[in-house]
């Protein structure tokens, strides 16, 4: 990875975790860009040589988003927001130390440089402008409950990306179970990505499940 930016609107705490977790995993330079207030977590995009990969929120109000990158074609992809009570009980599981927290919020975010407003990254072609256009027919929607279904993240910044590559190449193969019904997609109910030492997203940062 060559650089990465979280797009989110400013008072967005879960956008500055996943942010300062980008930068402490990655060790690439991170940018934070603002989006319009009430926009919520709206993209997040990683600069790889090959091209960038774009996951950005859809604008239905499903839990849904379009992972795209550069030679394959668009996917959308079920997210999963925990109600609160789901994020409490989560909580409650693991009373040990958050390492991955601590690192995420003391050694990443200090490394996260602001990114400027929505408007102004995509005029500089640092962030996408909008969800990518997705075949309607639904061939190339994807459920979160296989991308879920994996390993936790390596700890070095060579195996993170190797593990991103191969999971990317996984969804290019459509690999991956299909849903025809879009209102099914966004209903999935995937499970976690991180497993019980939290080895990847940290808790609050978005998405848990892709």
């Amino acid at each position: 990875m060559t650089a990465a930016t979280v797009t989110a609107e400013r008072q967005h705490p879960g956008a500055d975790l996943l942010a300062g977790w980008l930068a402490h995993a990655l060790r690439c330079p991170v940018a934070r860009a603002r989006s319009a207030a009430g926009t919520g977590l709206v993209s997040v995009r990683l600069d790889r040589d090959s091209g960038p990969v774009d996951l950005v929120r859809t604008d239905d109000g499903a839990d849904t988003a379009t992972l795209s990158r550069v030679g394959s074609l668009p996917r959308l992809v079920a997210l999963h927001t925990p109600t609160p009570a789901e994020a409490l009980a989560d909580e409650l599981r693991r009373l040990d130390a958050d390492e991955v927290y601590a690192a995420a919020l003391c050694d990443g975010l200090p490394r996260v440089r602001s990114g400027g407003s929505r408007t102004e990254a995509v005029r500089r072609g640092d962030v996408p402008e909008g969800p990518a256009q997705v075949d309607p027919a639904g061939r190339d929607r994807l459920g979160s409950d296989r991308l879920a279904d994996r390993p936790p993240a390596p700890a070095g910044t060579d195996d993170l990306e190797a593990h991103v590559e191969h999971r990317l190449t996984e969804a290019t193969r459509a690999d991956l179970r299909i849903h025809a019904d879009g209102t099914a997609l966004a209903g999935a109910s995937p499970r976690r990505w991180h497993d019980g030492s939290r080895r990847s997203w940290p808790t609050g940062a978005w998405p848990t499940s892709v």
